[in-house]
């Protein structure tokens, strides 16, 4: 890590209590095998926007973690606290596709290693990698100087001692996390995730002529595991995040308001704002969620969207991303997380 991104990272810890990344020079960092997909954009534009604010979010106690090339957690809590027990939500079926431009593809789903490379229980930041051998993830860095190799972590910010989990990792589209905590329906404990930098200097989303990620994943889906798959991005110098969750099981503790809607290549999304964080969730709307444990998302789409109506200042610049589990309960038991296959390319 050279001299100019360790300032770069003081700068950002001592402002944001910890995140971070960092790596070298050209034009498109390959980080796995793979052709980099480039998608044409399909998106509807003319959204149905919502009035009225997001529900106050309930905020776990969150501790100050070391910088590491793994992108930032989220700390997306439950939107409200309902007096009465909750009811279970009952997403609908997943479609046959995801929110995919026509020309981007799935990755191959990786195959269940015999054994795992990296395994660590070690909280709360236990990290696997980084990798500089996987193309599934290729950066066109524009004459940046520098991006990050990708990590594999657990990312247990919260620091509750009742959390526990152990991680398996061959790459960062082939890794399983085992967790077990019991919070009653509480806030955010982890993030178990693959990460990476984006180019530094900052380029603007809109300097990239395409960004598509696809992905694969499973968990365990019942009345007691309170988590989600999402991305968690990460701009402007880690002053705005969006997350984009795309496989939830949770109860009405965790609804929040929707602020907008919008199409995004075909299938609907709804977005919620808790100040600088805006989570865009699959489905119109709280009560009709769209579960899809596989799929490609157009993600530049979205976000320059997001510019046009406001959601995110005009010419926001990349600073990293993540794609993982943010983790609240499972109930105090074993739950496991799985990534088989993973890909971001932004070109």
């Amino acid at each position: 890590m050279n001299k100019q991104l360790i300032a770069r990272w003081t700068i950002i810890s001592a402002m944001l209590l910890g995140l971070g990344g960092c790596h070298f020079l050209g034009e498109t960092v390959t980080i796995g095998p793979g052709a980099v997909a480039s998608p044409t954009t399909s998106v509807n534009t003319t959204p149905t926007t919502g009035a009225g604010a997001a529900n106050t979010p309930q905020r776990s106690n969150t501790p100050s973690p070391a910088p590491s090339p793994s992108a930032a957690r989220s700390s997306t809590p439950p939107a409200s606290s309902p007096q009465q027990a909750p009811t279970s939500s009952a997403p609908t079926s997943a479609p046959t596709s995801a929110s995919a431009p026509p020309s981007a593809t799935a990755p191959t789903p990786a195959s269940t290693s015999a054994t795992y490379s990296c395994v660590t229980s070690t909280e709360p930041h236990g990290t696997c990698g980084p990798y500089d051998n996987y193309p599934q993830i290729s950066i066109a860095r524009m004459g940046s100087s520098s991006t990050s190799l990708p990590t594999v972590e657990q990312d247990a910010w919260s620091d509750n001692p009742a959390y526990t989990s152990t991680l398996h990792a061959s790459s960062p589209g082939d890794w399983y996390l085992t967790a077990n905590v019991s919070t009653h329906f509480g806030g955010v404990q982890a993030f178990p995730n693959t990460g990476w930098g984006m180019p530094w200097p900052e380029i603007k989303v809109g300097s990239y002529s395409s960004i598509a990620s696809s992905y694969s994943e499973s968990f365990t889906h019942n009345a007691q595991t309170m988590a989600w798959a999402a991305y968690d991005l990460w701009l402007n110098n880690w002053a705005d995040e969006v997350m984009i969750q795309t496989d939830i099981s949770a109860n009405s503790f965790y609804d929040c308001a929707p602020v907008a809607t919008a199409t995004f290549g075909g299938d609907p999304w709804h977005l919620c704002v808790f100040g600088s964080e805006r989570v865009w969730r699959h489905g119109p709307d709280e009560s009709h969620l769209i579960n899809q444990p596989s799929g490609t998302i157009d993600v530049k789409a979205i976000l320059i969207w997001m510019e046009q109506h406001g959601y995110l200042p005009g010419g926001s610049t990349w600073t990293a991303g993540s794609f993982g589990f943010e983790i609240c309960d499972t109930g105090g038991s074993n739950a496991t997380f799985a990534v088989h296959g993973f890909s971001w390319h932004a070109q």
